[in-house]
C-alpha cells in the first residue's frame, strides 16, 4: 500500500511538473505573390521555339494587343500574363509542330509607367522599373509646388475591367519625412494628382476676380485673404 502511494505521489509531482500543452503553433502563411504582369501595347517580347529556331522572334505587341507569328493566324498579347501567353502559343502551333517548345521572354515592358500631375513641380510620366510609391514618384517629379495639397492626393488606377478607379491619399506626414506616414505601391498606368490647396485656390480667386477688377484696396484684400475682418 505504500509502495503504491509512492507511485501515485510520483506520477503526479511529474504531471504537474510538465509544461501545459499550449495550442499548435499555426503554419506559417507564405506571403502574397505579386499579381502578374499584363502585357501592354508597345511592350517587346521575344518567342523562342527550341526545336525550330528558324521561328524564334522579336516583335512590339500591336496597338491592337496582338503579336504577328508565322504558320499561325495573329495572337492576342496583350492583357495576358507572360505564362499565359506561351500556353496560348502552344495551343495556337499544335496543329503545325509536332511537339511545340515555346518560350517567351519579355524584353521591354513599354507600359511599366505611372503619371504624375498637378502641383508638382515636374509634371509627366515616370519609369516603373523597380518598386515606386506615390511620395517617392512626386520627388522624382521634383517635389512640390508651395500651391500643392499633400493631404488630398488623388491616385487614380485602372481596375481588372479597364475602369478608372480613384482614392484619396494624404501624403503629408511622409512627404515631411515621417517614416510613420502612410503610403502606397504604385501599379503600371497609376496616375497620381496633387491638386491645389485651399489657400492656394483662394488666393488664385482673389487674384483672378478681385484685384484685376477693382481698384487697389490693400486692406479690403487682406481681409480676404486672411477670413477675417470686415472690409
Amino acid at each position: 500500500m505504500t509502495r503504491r502511494l509512492g507511485l501515485l505521489a510520483l506520477l503526479c509531482l511529474a504531471a504537474c511538473a510538465a509544461p501545459a500543452a499550449g495550442p499548435p503553433t499555426p503554419a506559417a502563411t507564405p506571403a502574397a505573390s505579386p499579381a502578374e504582369y499584363r502585357l501592354q501595347p508597345g511592350d517587346e517580347i521575344e518567342v523562342l521555339f527550341d526545336d525550330v529556331p528558324d521561328l524564334n522572334l522579336r516583335q512590339a505587341i500591336r496597338s491592337d494587343g496582338r503579336i504577328s507569328m508565322p504558320l499561325v493566324p495573329d495572337q492576342a498579347a496583350a492583357g495576358r500574363g507572360v505564362a499565359e501567353l506561351r500556353r496560348a502559343l502552344v495551343e495556337a502551333y499544335r496543329g503545325q509542330l509536332v511537339h511545340p517548345d515555346i518560350t517567351v521572354v519579355l524584353r521591354h515592358a513599354e507600359a511599366n509607367r505611372v503619371f504624375v500631375g498637378g502641383e508638382v513641380n515636374l509634371q509627366g510620366a515616370e519609369p516603373l522599373d523597380a518598386p515606386l510609391t506615390a511620395a517617392r514618384a512626386i520627388i522624382l517629379a521634383q517635389g512640390l509646388k508651395p500651391t500643392a495639397d499633400a493631404s488630398q492626393v488623388l491616385l487614380i488606377r485602372t481596375d481588372a475591367t479597364g475602369r478608372s478607379v480613384g482614392r484619396t491619399l494624404d501624403l503629408s506626414r511622409v512627404l515631411d519625412g515621417d517614416p510613420q506616414g502612410a503610403d502606397v505601391a504604385l501599379e503600371p498606368f497609376d496616375v497620381v494628382f496633387v491638386p491645389t490647396s485651399p489657400i492656394a485656390r483662394i488666393d488664385r480667386f482673389v487674384d483672378q476676380y478681385i484685384r484685376q477688377i477693382l481698384p487697389a484696396q490693400p486692406s479690403f484684400l487682406y481681409q480676404i485673404n486672411s477670413g477675417s475682418g470686415h472690409p
